[in-house]
């Protein structure tokens, strides 16, 4: 497994952006995932998400060069609207549930049927349990979310922007997995 080199930066527009976006229930913590992971930074205090929430993070891994595009959305219902342009050109969808709280796993299933709706079908989907840090309190097993996700055919990790436990691994795996498919499309 390459690392994958990090590049804080102001601009974004490289000529390889990869749009990931991630999707939830509110208080999930994407947005502390995002902050954690583009600006190193970590509230232990709930800032909730107003509509979308942008973060633009240069990498490398091996000699390929890209700008990671970070969405978050707000896990409130009354922005379904702007929905369909939030998974507009969306290589990577994470989907995340915190593992503290079991209605976040249950919903899982409505986030799926948002993105078959509104994103590409070649979208990668990742599943992503957060909050591991918090074991005491866990609601949901590590093996539900696993099984869950080899149901489904997606990568699986569970991961604290608390701790950054397997953070950039997260973000690392799914920026592969969508360079080797745009690799293969170019070879067809």
């Amino acid at each position: 497994m390459s690392p994958l080199n990090i590049y804080y930066m102001d601009v974004h527009k490289y000529k390889n952006c990869i749009k990931i976006v991630l999707v939830g229930d509110s208080e999930v913590g994407k947005s502390a995932l995002i902050n954690r992971f583009c600006l190193g930074r970590y509230l232990d205090i709930y800032v909730p998400t107003i509509g979308i929430e942008k973060n633009y993070i240069s990498a490398h891994q091996d000699t390929r060069r890209c700008t990671l595009e970070l969405w978050a959305s707000s896990g409130n219902e009354r922005y379904k609207v702007i929905y369909s342009h939030f998974y507009k050109d969306a290589k990577g969808i994470i989907i995340v549930y915190d593992i503290t709280k079991r209605e976040s796993f249950l919903h899982i299933k409505k986030w799926i049927g948002d993105i078959q709706l509104y994103a590409e079908p070649s979208s990668i989907v990742f599943l992503i349990g957060s909050k591991s840090d918090l074991e005491g309190r866990r609601a949901v097993a590590y093996e539900e979310g696993k099984s869950l996700a080899d149901s489904l055919g997606y990568p699986f990790l569970e991961v604290s922007a608390r701790s950054s436990m397997n953070l950039e691994n997260s973000f690392l795996t799914i920026t592969r997995i969508i360079n080797c498919n745009q690799r293969l499309s170019m070879s067809f």
